[in-house]
């Protein structure tokens, strides 16, 4: 398997951990797959990124931490931004999924790669708190 169907198959597996997150709290959600992957109720539009926890290094066989690929698509980034799309970042080790956590895409700053131990400066909502976050936006 190339390197690059691998990430594409560990990504299709971050985008059913987080649509499995959303099924259980009884979140409506229809995957999408356009510039964004999901629609959360009618409005709310969701970017799913995810990283291995550690890469090797390949060159001195020792470990760096994993970074998050917003895509070499520039046109993708202007428009999270544009729409300040939710950014769901997932951190996987193996076939173990972790929600870090969700960053508004305008914070990025349409950012192209965000390491793994950097995404905490940006605060990531927990997904109770980005659960509320949203559901007040819908009601409003």
């Amino acid at each position: 398997m190339s390197e690059c169907e691998h990430v594409k198959r560990f990504g299709i597996k971050a985008e059913n951990y987080f649509l499995s997150l959303m099924n259980a709290k009884g979140v409506p959600c229809v995957f999408r797959d356009l510039w964004y992957d999901f629609q959360v109720y009618d409005n709310v539009l969701v970017e799913v990124k995810s990283c291995q926890l550690s890469v090797a290094d390949r060159e001195d066989k020792n470990y760096r931490a994993g970074r998050f690929d917003f895509n070499n698509k520039e046109e993708t980034r202007d428009l999270l931004t544009q729409h300040n799309a939710w950014v769901c970042l997932i951190v996987r080790h193996h076939d173990q999924f972790l929600l870090l956590g969700f960053v508004p895409a305008r914070a990025l700053n349409k950012k192209r790669y965000l390491r793994v131990h950097h995404a905490r400066n940006y605060k990531p909502l927990d997904f109770e708190t980005w659960h509320q976050q949203i559901t007040q936006e819908v009601q409003a």
